[in-house]
C-alpha cells in the first residue's frame, strides 16, 4: 500500500508539472497543509472527515486557500485513480465537503498609491515592459488584448 506522501509526489511529478500552470502553488499547498498532518498515512485511510478538518481549520482565516486545498486534493485523488495509485472503488475524500463562499474581489489603485506606482513604472529597466504597462493603464485593455 502507498502513503499519501507517495501519492502527492507522484501527482506533482507526473501530472501537475506537466499539465498545470499553477503546479508550484499546488505543490506548496500539499507540502504545507496536507503532508505534515497525513503524509505517513495510507491513501485508503484518508477520509472526508480528515480533509474537512483541514478545510475548516484553514477556512476560518483563509477561505480561498481552503477551497484551493479541496480543488488540489480532489484532483490528486481523481488522477490517482487513473494512474492506478488509488483503488478505483475508493471514494474521493473531498466529495461532499461544502466550499466556503467566495466573493469576486476588485482592487483598484487609490489616488494615494498612484504616485508610487508611477515611480515604480519609471524605474523599470525593461523599456518594453514599462511602455506595455503604461499602455495597459492608459487604454484600459486586458493584457491579452494588448499582446
Amino acid at each position: 500500500m502507498r502513503t499519501l506522501a507517495d501519492l502527492c509526489s507522484a501527482y506533482i511529478e507526473k501530472h501537475a508539472k506537466i499539465k498545470r500552470h499553477g503546479w508550484k502553488n499546488d505543490a506548496s499547498c500539499l507540502r504545507r497543509r496536507v503532508l505534515p498532518k497525513f503524509g505517513v498515512r495510507l491513501i485508503t485511510s484518508i477520509g472526508s472527515a480528515d480533509i474537512e478538518f483541514i478545510h475548516s481549520e484553514i477556512g476560518a482565516r483563509h477561505p480561498y486557500a481552503a477551497n484551493h486545498l479541496l480543488e488540489v486534493v480532489g484532483s490528486m485523488f481523481n488522477w490517482g485513480k487513473v494512474a492506478g495509485l488509488v483503488p478505483p472503488d475508493y471514494p474521493n475524500p473531498t466529495r461532499g465537503i461544502k466550499w466556503f463562499p467566495e466573493r469576486k474581489r476588485r482592487r483598484y489603485i487609490t489616488t494615494v498609491e498612484m504616485p508610487e506606482l508611477i515611480r515604480a513604472l519609471e524605474e523599470e529597466d525593461n523599456e518594453y515592459a514599462r511602455h506595455g504597462l503604461w499602455l495597459l493603464l492608459l487604454l484600459g485593455l486586458r493584457s491579452i488584448e494588448l499582446l
